[in-house]
């Protein structure tokens, strides 16, 4: 009489599974990670791209003719 154990086999699995989770787990967290670098990259662009639009605002002000009306 032989006794099949499935022991091993059950261990298997569970660890198989767990790495599997483990991995995902994982990549999901590094996808978190450059959602944001990526988020703060788009501000500072952002950022950066107001102020040149308002430093050529400045310069192209002709402030020599802003009393002529008055």
């Amino acid at each position: 009489m032989e006794q099949k154990s499935n022991g091993a086999l059950i261990s298997l699995i569970i660890i198989v599974a767990l790495l599997v989770i483990g991995g995902f787990y994982l990549y999901q967290n590094k996808m978190k990670e450059n959602a944001k670098t990526k988020e703060i990259q788009i501000q500072q662009q952002v950022q950066q791209d107001d102020l040149s639009d308002i430093e050529t605002d400045l310069n192209n002000t002709d402030l020599e003719s802003i009393d002529k009306n008055l």
